[in-house]
């Protein structure tokens, strides 16, 4: 597995660029102000030393789970993206935890079930709003 070690500058530098793409990607000209229902927002976790985001993508009808875990020296370590449908939440936490040891990282603190019920509640959040903005916009013809 190769590792990238970033400061926070340039995370957040790399942050804003994707969150500038992303906010052009969604906008939508067919839908006006008074019927044009919310997307659902990104949600932030952070626990320890670890920072999870997790993204809803209408166009795939998928959930983005990303992060970043920072290291004793102060660097950041980019984790290894996942993605899946919004309603497959024990299979999402579980890959995300394996496919980035953090078993093995928060097993040592014992951390493990803690994040693992974290992480599961801010999707099943995103999952609620996922579902919310899926009733409010017109059915597809």
């Amino acid at each position: 597995m190769k590792q990238f070690i970033i400061s926070e500058q340039e995370k957040n530098r790399i942050l804003e660029m994707h969150q500038n793409a992303t906010s052009k990607h969604y906008l939508s000209e067919q839908s006006t102000p008074a019927t044009a229902a919310k997307k659902p927002s990104t949600i932030q976790l952070s626990y320890g030393h670890i920072t999870v985001s997790i993204r809803y993508d209408a166009n795939q009808d998928y959930v983005y789970l990303t992060g970043a875990s920072k290291m004793p020296d102060g660097n950041l370590r980019g984790l290894k993206n996942i993605s899946n449908k919004p309603e497959q939440i024990d299979a999402m936490a579980t890959e995300f935890m394996s496919r980035n040891g953090l078993q093995g990282n928060f097993r040592v603190a014992g951390q493990t079930e803690k994040f693992m019920d974290a992480l599961k509640t801010k999707l099943t959040e995103m999952n609620n709003n996922v579902q919310n903005y899926k009733k409010s916009i017109p059915a597809q013809k």
